[in-house]
């Protein structure tokens, strides 16, 4: 697919599948044999510095899961979106995000900003459980 971003033309490429009767789409690392579970219910991970470049992005943590059923899932985050800011907070390696998650309060609407292909920035609000 060819796009220009930021003036600049590039190419990317993409799989198009169909999921069946209202299935989510799901992935997990192929080394990642059990997720471990948190408040959110998000699997990330940090941006090589190859998808930095062709992303014009010096800062976020890519999504590689996200769990059923979870605040994360339930606002409509998905597989490759990128994570820039939970709670107006930057995060750009995981241990911002870890650390960031001991402060968050059970019953809370964390606002999330983050960036999917083909729609730009926008926030979404987490709804913690109680």
């Amino acid at each position: 697919i060819g796009i220009i971003r930021g003036g600049k033309p590039m190419s990317l490429s993409a799989e198009v599948g169909e999921l069946q009767n209202g299935e989510e789409a799901h992935t997990a690392p192929a080394d990642q044999k059990k997720h471990e579970s948190n408040v959110l219910g998000l699997g990330l991970r940090e941006l090589t510095a190859d998808e930095k470049r062709i992303t014009e992005l010096n800062t976020g943590l890519l999504t590689s899961y996200v769990e059923p059923n979870s605040p994360a899932s339930m606002a409509g985050l998905r597989p490759g979106d990128v994570i820039l800011s939970i709670n107006h907070k930057p995060i750009d390696k995981l241990s911002d995000y870890q650390e960031l998650l001991k402060t968050l309060k059970s019953g809370s609407v964390v606002p999330v900003l983050m960036l999917r292909k083909g729609i730009g920035q926008r926030y979404v609000a987490l709804k913690l459980g109680n």
